[in-house]
This record gives structure tokens, C-alpha cells and sequence, in this order.
């Protein structure tokens, strides 16, 4: 072979090997195919804000803090988006919820969203469409439902369904009840005419359980 033939030959076969070398490096050395990836956090389940005794007899919904078996969804057209009470300065958006494997109300994790039963009315069809926020959080401070302590008879409730349309109500009542005695059978229903129930704790804070004594229980019913 020609000397100068083997010399160039010599020298492609240093660089070929010196490339792999280099390859082999990078290679061994080279970041994890996720870095920059920002893992999603472990999925968490709020505390429910309502417990409720045992369902009545006749009441056919998987109620908020019982453990009677659920039934199938009502089918869903146009579900709520946000709830408004402007005389409370009360703006919330409005999450579907439903219950937990033991049977509890799905409460939103951030303090300021409301969470809508999926499993009780459409606002403003036929029967009770609860809905249930926090009064305040560890985490958030005052929550969604801080001021709905303060609702008074009178004031407008405005519930924006998905397709942008808004219905209206008035506030009719406002009481508290011990959690163990929270009347189930006449707050929340499948039937009869259209009514929102808007539920939160209230009450003295029991630092042993870190839990509200009681749940407020504001109704509305339709405006006209």
C-alpha cells in the first residue's frame, strides 16, 4: 500500500474511534429523559365539610357524609360553572363533586372553589342542587363560603351554567345545625320545585377533632 494511502488511512481510523469515543461518553453521562418534566402531585381528597346522619327512609341520593350505597348519576346537560352572591362578595368558580370511597362528599382542595353535588339538581330544575365550600382552610385561609355566615333574606344567588346562561335566586333562610342532626330529610331532595342549599361549617372549632361543631345551611329559591 502506498505510504501516504496508509498514513491517511491510519488517521481516519484514529478520528472514527475517537468519535465513538466521545459518543460513548456523552452517552453514559447523558440527563434523565424526564428532567424538566414537573411531576404531577399525588392526588388528594379534602375532608368533607358536611357529616350527616344516616339517610332517612325514602330518600333515594347517596346523601353528604352518609355511607348508604350510591345510585347512578342523574345525566348532566348544562352543569353549574361558577355562583355568585354579590351582596356577600361571594365569587366562586363551581367544580362537579361527588363522593369518596367511604362515601363522604368530594369537597374542591382549594378553598376557593365550590363544589356542586353532581348527583342533586341542575340549578333551577326540579328539586335541591347543593352545593358546599369551605368557610377556611390551613392552607388558603378564608374560604369560598367565609362570608355566607352573613346572607341575608333577600339576597341574589346567580349560579352561571356551562352554556353562559344564569339563574337566578333569592336567599329564604339561613340556619346552623349540630352535624349530627342536620335535618336530611327536608335539605336535601330529588324532587318538588327548584331550590339551592349552600352548605359549609360553622360553629365553635374543636381543637381535638379539627373540626367545626356545626354546618351552616343557606336555601334560595328562584327569583319571580
Amino acid at each position: 500500500m502506498n505510504p501516504v494511502w496508509r498514513r491517511e488511512a491510519l488517521v481516519s481510523l484514529v478520528l472514527a474511534l475517537t468519535g465513538v469515543a466521545l459518543l460513548l461518553s456523552w452517552w453514559s453521562a447523558r440527563p434523565a429523559a424526564d428532567v424538566g418534566v414537573v411531576a404531577a402531585p399525588a392526588a388528594t381528597t379534602a375532608p368533607a365539610v358536611v357529616a350527616l346522619p344516616a339517610a332517612p327512609a325514602g330518600v333515594a341520593v347517596p346523601l353528604v357524609g352518609t355511607r348508604s350505597a350510591a345510585v347512578p348519576p342523574v345525566a348532566v346537560v348544562l352543569p353549574p360553572v361558577s355562583l355568585d352572591l354579590p351582596d356577600r362578595r361571594i365569587s366562586a368558580p363551581v367544580l362537579p363533586v361527588g363522593v369518596d370511597p367511604d362515601g363522604l362528599l368530594e369537597v374542591p382542595r382549594d378553598g376557593d372553589d365550590v363544589g356542586w353535588y353532581r348527583w342533586s339538581a341542575v340549578p333551577g330544575e326540579p328539586g335541591t342542587a347543593v352545593f358546599a365550600g369551605h368557610v377556611d382552610t390551613l392552607r388558603d385561609g378564608p374560604g369560598a363560603f367565609y362570608d355566607l355566615s352573613r346572607a341575608e333574606p333577600g339576597n341574589l344567588v346567580a349560579v352561571t351554567l356551562e352554556d353562559g346562561s344564569v339563574r337566578e335566586f333569592s336567599v329564604t333562610a339561613r340556619e346552623s345545625f349540630p352535624k349530627t342532626s342536620l335535618p336530611v330529610d327536608t335539605v336535601f331532595r330529588r324532587g318538588g320545585t327548584p331550590q339551592l342549599v349552600l352548605v359549609t361549617c360553622s360553629g365553635p372549632f374543636d381543637e381535638d377533632t379539627r373540626s367545626y361543631e356545626e354546618n351552616l345551611v343557606v336555601t334560595a329559591e328562584p327569583r319571580g
